[in-house]
């Protein structure tokens, strides 16, 4: 992928099989996990979930991320946190 391409990240977030909360936002490569992670926690009204090196390869390899509660420092009431890249046609 190239870092240099703008990108849109789709953030949601589900309880069970439902999603509750979505937004699209544009993003930069290296900002997925940073940046848009941060500001997708945000508007969702969450913590912000520990970053590993797991979830780093699954972004890399897959371009989806999925956080789940055992991510999260604080109590998080969802299911998952789930960021998936994908570029604009």
């Amino acid at each position: 992928m190239q870092s240099k391409k703008t990108l849109k990240c789709w953030a949601l977030i589900r309880k069970k099989e439902k999603i509750v909360q979505e937004i699209i936002a544009d993003t930069r490569e290296e900002a997925v996990l940073s940046d848009t992670l941060t500001e997708a926690c945000r508007q969702f009204d969450v913590a912000v979930p520990v970053v590993l090196s797991k979830h780093r390869n699954e972004l890399a390899q897959f371009r989806r991320v999925v956080f789940f509660p055992r991510d999260f420092l604080e109590p998080f009431p969802y299911t998952t946190l789930e960021l998936t890249v994908f570029e604009e046609n």
